[in-house]
């Protein structure tokens, strides 16, 4: 089980000194495993040709090589200390051994070039990546998103090539492999009351809540947050102007029953329960069509889309609470008819 994770700039030295003055077996952690992340420039290597690769070499190290270039996420370990949960990375680890290999995450955006295809015919792809020659020696699957086009891993070695050594001293997350039958909740108050307070300590879903914060705060997850909102009230007007169209066309029934005594409130959930039934008719053709859509984009964007059961659920609560108020609002064409004036 691991968990942890030391901000985006800690010192390495204080984290790693801490755990060699007190052994870590104290902690109930087996090891302390550093992951390092960072960006670089990928370029596709159909844009390369034996001419430009040979001008490269000849070239002056303080020389650029412009190819437009894209910006590809890089995943640094210890190869001996494997830290991510992917099966495929972990069978290829020792492909990775050799300085200046990487494995390419074969779901990263088209345009990094079609290296998982060149892979398979070649067993083996180079390119550019940051003016320095890099070969692809395997492949895995993890999926872009929309902040990351793709994800390279490396061994810590390699990535000194591209960021020096000095940059081993900045760990973006350390990751603690717990000793079996360790207390995860123990272990963490232990070292939250050891450690520095720049560094936080936290478990797995936390640490993919706060990612997820992080992300929502964005630029990009604000303007989604935003379409859904207008989405949200979009939807109550159009529902609204569905359920009071139908009341103008029933005012009579409506003025009738009114007339023999029903109460504004009982009205209410008459109108009420035609909008509870606009909103399932509504959310059963989206939740099944959500999944085609979902699939379409995954093929355009190949960023893994998947329709989460509490997603969905907080759609039709949503849908729900979305055709109440409208249903809230229509009401008022009711509670100003008068049956008199009707008939």
């Amino acid at each position: 089980m691991r968990c942890g994770r030391f901000g985006q700039n800690p010192q390495r030295n204080r984290l790693f000194n801490i755990f060699d003055s007190q052994p870590i077996h104290s902690f109930r952690c087996q090891c302390v495993t550093p992951l390092y992340i960072e960006f670089a420039d990928w370029v596709n290597p159909q844009e390369l040709t034996p001419e430009a690769i040979a001008a490269l070499d000849e070239a002056e190290p303080e020389s650029t090589f412009q190819l437009f270039p894209n910006a590809v996420k890089i995943l640094a370990f210890n190869p001996t200390q494997p830290v991510l949960s992917i099966p495929e990375v972990g069978q290829q680890i020792d492909r990775i051994s050799t300085p200046g290999t990487v494995l390419y995450d074969r779901l990263s955006q088209e345009k990094f070039g079609p290296i998982a295809a060149l892979f398979e015919q070649h067993g083996r792809v180079t390119t550019l990546m940051d003016n320095q020659r890099v070969s692809v020696t395997g492949l895995f699957s993890l999926g872009s998103t929309l902040f990351d086009n793709g994800y390279l891993v490396m061994s810590d070695w390699t990535y000194t090539q591209w960021f020096g050594v000095e940059s081993l001293e900045n760990v973006s997350v350390g990751v603690l492999t717990l000793e079996a039958g360790a207390d995860r909740a123990t272990v963490r108050q232990t070292l939250v009351a050891t450690l520095p307070n720049s560094i936080t300590i936290l478990t797995q879903s936390e640490l993919a809540a706060a990612e997820q914060a992080f992300r929502a705060s964005l630029p990009n997850g604000k303007i989604l947050n935003f379409g859904a909102m207008m989405g949200f009230i979009v939807g109550i007007v159009i529902v609204y102007q569905v359920l009071y169209t139908d009341i103008s066309d029933h005012l009579p029934e409506y003025a009738t029953l009114k007339a023999m005594g029903y109460s504004d409130r009982r009205l209410l959930w008459v109108v009420l329960q035609e909008a509870i039934v606009l909103a399932v008719m509504g959310f059963i053709p989206g939740y099944l069509a959500s999944y085609g859509v979902y699939h379409l984009l995954t093929l355009l964007t190949r960023i893994p889309l998947v329709m989460k059961t509490q997603v969905a659920i907080t759609v039709f609560l949503l849908t729900l609470v979305m055709c109440g108020l409208s249903g809230a609002i229509a009401m008022n064409k009711l509670r100003s008819a008068d049956p008199a004036d009707v008939f």
